[in-house]
């Protein structure tokens, strides 16, 4: 049997022990006492502790030290006063964080969600700074982890407690992989989720709610105090809504704007037939995409909305209308595109992504000032697309700003100048006509041949221009000649036009940049026009997309430079 004390390998130990059963505990020998290893053992051991004891003395000195030297001999950043290092603080925080979860992009870097911890780790002045500046944490992130939930309870009720009174920008994010749906949901459903209890005892403060979670963490979160602040509400689902019942609480606030663009059309509608209690009257703004009547519908039915975004989604695949668990009954209306009309509508910005030349929605908003129309996709050259285009903006009475983008499948058949006659109130135009180098542009010789005012003057109120060019498509002449003939421009009967900017793209050919421009003679043809306009005040630029100048200013003003 292995016996022997583990200090002195049991010289002179008795009684004898299995090694398995010793102890820390020092050995005893025949005469009652340790043996010399024993008693080393413990004295080293002492003298460990005392040196430990005094390391720390020396560590806590040497810390306070330096505290009354920082106090001392402070830099020009801790000289600076709290109330001004609370000023630069609040511009380390990012304030577009919403992006990350609108564009479908990764969770943001925790510099951007965690910067009130990282300005308080850097001494116990700016922590004392950064916890008492209430600016710094009404704008929280919170990606949901049910593993977490005491850690992340914990963590945020102390970030909230630190927000005063001020209202509160929230962004909730939970990103499950599908491998892991069903856990998360099997045991959201069964408990409680802290950290939306926590969210909702601060509805009376909720300002901004960005919310991209499962149905299950809705259904915990609650307005019992109202949601009197609320002014936007962005949802976007990671699972299925299929089976939320969630409710917005009845005091919805005015000016609230409702963003639904990242939800499909049966997950809205059955927000909508079963518990998403919004009041529409109090709605100011939405955001949807959505091709179905009924969502039109409801938005139409907002009687306050002043600012709507629809976008028209490019695939149209018919539901499966069988069983009880149909999204939505089966409308034969459903690719019968709906006249929007809405008095009180301001601004107004439409995406067509469908191809199909019917799906291209028709609007009658007679108090819209803004209107952004995209239809880079859809085939508008056809003649029930120009025609339902021309009704729209002939709906639009006060329409004010116009950006038109026309799309791929445009040919040469499009007129721009007769869909345009259907706007005469337009003063602010933006045209990005990029990939059309077939199209004839034809909109710069008709502002030439109407600049002085007549009974039948196109676009009398035009201010300004900006237009995004084909190569293919650049006459120089017409485009110099936007303002009118070089006897007209100080014609006080001229219609208000003072800039124009044209972008040129390059992308569609083969020649280099530096090989763009107007040819020497048409240069000497510019040279008089362009010195009357720079006289006149007013502002003519034509660019490549990379920025280089097409226009010989530069040779004009050496040109004068020399005369002088």
């Amino acid at each position: 049997m292995l016996t022997g004390c583990k200090n002195c390998y049991g010289h002179a130990t008795d009684p004898p022990h299995e090694l398995h059963t010793l102890s820390d505990q020092p050995c005893t020998t025949l005469t009652g006492t340790s043996c010399d290893a024993c008693r080393s053992i413990i004295t080293i051991e002492a003298e460990i502790l005392d040196a430990q004891a005094a390391l720390l003395r020396l560590i806590e000195r040497h810390r306070t030290a330096r505290e009354e030297m920082n106090m001392s001999h402070s830099s020009i950043h801790q000289r600076i006063p709290p109330e001004i290092l609370s000023s630069i603080f609040r511009f380390c925080i990012p304030n577009n964080m919403e992006d990350n979860m609108l564009q479908h992009l990764s969770t943001p870097r925790r510099v951007e969600t965690c910067m009130p911890y990282i300005l308080g780790s850097v001494c116990r002045t700016w922590r004392s700074i950064a916890w008492s500046t209430p600016r710094l944490w009404n704008q929280v992130y919170l990606r949901f982890n049910s593993e977490k939930n005491a850690l992340q309870s914990e963590l945020l009720e102390k970030w909230l407690s630190r927000t005063g009174d001020l209202p509160l920008r929230i962004y909730a994010d939970c990103i499950v992989k599908h491998s892991r749906q069903r856990t998360y949901r099997q045991r959201t459903s069964k408990e409680e989720i802290p950290q939306m209890d926590i969210i909702s005892r601060y509805s009376s403060r909720w300002e901004d709610l960005y919310l991209c979670l499962p149905a299950e963490c809705l259904d915990s979160l609650h307005a019992h105090s109202g949601t009197p602040l609320l002014r936007t509400l962005l949802l976007r689902p990671c699972v299925d809504y299929k089976n939320v019942k969630w409710q917005m609480p009845h005091t919805t606030p005015r000016n609230l704007f409702l963003d639904l663009r990242y939800m499909y059309d049966a997950q809205i509608l059955h927000l909508g037939h079963y518990s998403f209690n919004v009041d529409w009257d109090m709605i100011t703004e939405l955001h949807i995409e959505t091709n179905m009547p009924i969502m039109i519908e409801f938005a139409m039915n907002a009687e306050n909305l002043r600012s709507l975004e629809i976008t028209n989604p490019s695939s149209y695949i018919e539901p499966d209308t069988t069983g009880d668990d149909a999204p939505y009954p089966h409308d034969p209306l459903r690719f019968e595109e709906p006249l929007l009309s809405h008095s009180n509508i301001q601004q107004f910005k439409y995406r067509c992504l469908s191809n199909h030349p019917n799906h291209f929605m028709t609007f009658d908003f007679p108090a819209a000032v803004k209107v952004h129309i995209d239809i880079t996709n859809a085939p508008i050259d056809e003649p029930s697309g120009i025609a339902k285009l021309i009704s729209s903006l002939g709906h639009s009475p006060c329409l004010t700003w116009l950006t038109l983008n026309i799309g791929m499948y445009a040919d040469g058949d499009i007129d721009l100048v007769h869909i345009l006659h259907a706007a005469p109130s337009l003063e602010f135009l933006t045209l990005n006509y990029i990939h059309h180098s077939n199209l004839e542009f034809n909109l710069p010789k008709q502002l030439r041949n109407t600049a002085v005012a007549n009974p039948n003057q196109f676009l009398p109120k035009l201010r300004e221009i900006s237009c995004t060019l084909g190569l293919k498509t650049i006459h120089w002449t017409d485009l110099l000649m936007v303002f009118g003939r070089l006897e007209e421009i100080n014609d006080p009967g001229r219609r208000p036009l003072t800039s124009v900017v044209y972008v040129v793209s390059n992308r569609s050919s083969n020649l280099r940049d530096e090989d763009i421009g107007p040819s020497p003679n048409e240069v000497r043809t510019m040279t008089p026009y362009l010195r009357s306009l720079k006289t006149a005040n007013l502002h003519l630029e034509a660019r490549l997309d990379s920025n280089k100048n097409l226009l010989p200013w530069a040779l004009i003003e050496q040109v004068e430079s020399m005369a002088s």
